[in-house]
């Protein structure tokens, strides 16, 4: 896997991010449903025993996007949502909330992190 991806075709595929039972604390999590008020579109929160097993494997990536690649990413955005294709249609999608926080998205990035099929 290069990291090189992100600056080249827009983002990167990282196998196995997460391990199997990892992705049962998710399903679980998920299951739960605690919707959050947006009236953009339908998503729900993760619970911070997610953001507990996330949030530091995303903190270890950055720095390593920050040493390989020319992106600068050094503030992690301390919330984790659970999106679905019947909540959200991702045909055309833009980032117009983070953009109009940060000003820029050239040093902005989203993970995505499916865990159902």
């Amino acid at each position: 896997m290069s990291l090189n991806d992100i600056e080249t075709i827009g983002y990167v595929v990282i196998s196995n991010f997460l391990s199997i039972p990892e992705i049962t604390e998710l399903i679980e999590d998920y299951s739960k449903n605690n919707k959050i008020d947006n009236s953009n579109y339908s998503a729900s929160v993760a619970s911070r025993k997610i953001e507990n097993i996330i949030f530091p494997k995303i903190t270890e990536l950055l720095k390593r996007i920050n040493k390989e690649t020319s992106i600068n990413v050094n503030l992690l955005i301390p919330i984790a949502c659970y999106l679905s294709n019947k909540d959200c249609d991702f045909k055309w999608h833009q980032d117009h909330e983070s953009f109009f926080v940060h000003q820029q998205h050239k040093n902005y990035l989203n993970f995505y992190i499916p865990f159902v099929k």
